[in-house]
């Protein structure tokens, strides 16, 4: 499943040639993330509220091309590895010539194929690890079931073998 986020490149994430500052990319990656994860109801705050974190341990940036200001921007998101302990997104970056509506939707695949014939920007790999309020990690099976269970559902391939369970 790939998810999208859209948006429009604001003026306070550019420096002073209009070009977007390396740190702007990384709130992207997070609102395409979290909006993600909503899609299929369930958000930080509420896992937070029930003492289950979910901390970056990884990030890694490839930098393509600059984005500008206004350009329009599809972030295409993903699941790469999802076990019960920890888990990766990976991100493609694109800036678009063709307008778009902000937001998360669910693009066709006819449209994602033509997003991908823009200009990549970035490729981008986060990995998370699922904590309690300890701060300890956690196996997401064993501390909150339910949420495990949201997760695997809605996530095509989840839980790689690697995964105790």
């Amino acid at each position: 499943m790939i998810y999208t986020y859209c948006l429009k490149v604001r003026y306070p994430e550019c420096d002073p040639m209009g070009v977007v500052y390396h740190g702007s990319y990384l709130p992207w990656l997070e609102i395409a993330r979290t909006d993600f994860i909503k899609k299929f109801g369930l958000t930080y705050a509420e896992m937070e509220k029930r003492g289950i974190f979910v901390i970056v341990k990884d990030l890694y940036i490839d930098y393509k091309i600059p984005a500008t200001y206004d350009d329009n921007i599809v972030i295409l998101t993903k699941v790469k590895d999802m076990q019960t302990l920890r888990f990766s997104f990976e991100y493609e970056v694109y800036k678009i010539d063709f307008d778009i509506v902000q937001g998360g939707q669910q693009l066709t695949l006819e449209e994602i194929q033509n997003v991908k014939k823009s200009q990549l920007v970035l490729t981008a790999t986060t990995q998370h690890i699922f904590l309690n309020a300890a701060k300890r990690p956690v196996r997401i099976n064993r501390e909150a079931p339910d949420i495990y269970d949201l997760l695997k559902a809605n996530i095509p391939g989840s839980f790689s073998k690697n995964s105790k369970e």
